[in-house]
């Protein structure tokens, strides 16, 4: 019998985060697929962990459809000029395929994968495909990053906003790549590119919409 998990990669991004909630989840994640295993090697089945990157697809995730909510009220999204660290985002579609095929794969048995999306880009360069999706479009306003750090605290303390932390906005400038090339051998991974609709947010061209 095989089972497949999905992880994150979360599990290697912030192990060194300095935000402490973020590390927890961090250990958290190694000791899951630590049980994992072991209760499959208990049990002599197999079980293979996925770790992808950014997901978004569904309108579950906590990131880019965020994003896609908080400018379709506003009609604009802001971040901080540095914010062009590379992300691969990974459409779910691909990570169900992906839980599929590994359960075919004597390969894959015991061992964890990076999940990357299909195409690797600046953070910014990915809001802004999130941005160009909806409709009317929303606009990205890059600002200093000290500027939005400072607005960002702001908002927090007035409890205007919740998240991102100050880890998170770090990341932002950060390059988190991941290699996809065991994947592929392993059991034909081929994620596709982003290529982002309103739709994978749950926002229609009538929810989008901000007036005539």
């Amino acid at each position: 019998m095989a089972a497949a998990a999905s992880s994150a990669s979360s599990i290697d991004t912030k192990q060194a985060s300095a935000d402490a909630h973020e590390r927890d989840l961090a250990l958290r994640l190694g000791e899951a697929e630590s049980r994992l295993f072991a209760r499959a090697g208990e049990r002599r089945s197999a079980a293979t962990v996925l770790r992808p990157t950014l997901v978004y697809g569904a309108a579950r995730d906590l990131s880019l459809t965020r994003i896609a909510q908080l400018a379709r009220r506003t009609g604009f999204f802001v971040l901080p000029r540095d914010a062009n660290g590379l992300r691969q985002p990974v459409h779910v579609q691909d990570l169900a395929d992906a839980a599929m095929a590994v359960l075919d794969s004597e390969a894959a048995a015991g061992r964890s994968y990076a999940l990357p999306g299909g195409e690797t880009l600046g953070y910014a360069q990915m809001v802004e495909r999130v941005l160009a999706a909806l409709r009317p479009p929303a606009r990205l306003l890059r600002v200093p990053a000290p500027a939005f750090r400072a607005a960002l605290a702001t908002a927090h303390a007035l409890g205007l906003m919740r998240g991102p932390g100050d880890a998170a906005v770090a990341r932002m400038a950060e390059d988190l790549v991941f290699d996809a090339q065991a994947a592929r051998r392993d059991f034909g991974y081929a994620p596709r590119p982003f290529d982002p609709t309103a739709a994978m947010f749950s926002l229609s061209a009538h929810e989008t919409s901000r007036g005539p």
